[in-house]
């Protein structure tokens, strides 16, 4: 039996992101890797990322496992430090959502679209 030798290079990145950019990160590759890809190639075009699929694929994937976890447990921590619960926090965020569409309402909506935005974010809290 003859040995050969092999040879095995791995490069590695560490990047530090703050909360912020973390949640950025995390909407970013919240979506299908599939259905995002069709939409980017479409209106960007696939000369560039192409190349790197399988790369963008093994991110996401990556995103989807980690940061996402790290980001539920910053969540948590948050609500045990406020002393809210998860629900409140999803109220809280319907809560801001409605005072944007009130603040846009005059510039993009019609008064209907307005009515119909405000009563699916009641029935999302209802149903939380």
């Amino acid at each position: 039996m003859k040995a050969e030798p092999k040879v095995t290079v791995t490069y590695g990145i560490v990047l530090n992101l703050n909360e912020s950019e973390a949640r950025a990160l995390d909407a970013l590759f919240g979506y299908n890797d599939d259905a995002f890809l069709k939409a980017f190639y479409k209106h960007m075009g696939s000369h560039y990322l192409q190349p790197h699929e399988k790369g963008f694929r093994s991110l996401s994937s990556a995103v989807r496992g980690q940061i996402t976890d790290q980001l539920g447990i910053v969540a948590r921590a948050r609500r045990a430090l406020n002393g809210t619960t998860a629900k409140e926090e999803y109220l809280r965020g319907l809560s801001e959502s409605l005072k944007v569409v009130k603040a846009n309402a005059k510039q993009r909506f019609s008064r209907k679209r307005i009515k119909d935005k405000i009563a699916e974010l009641i029935k999302k809290a209802r149903g939380f």
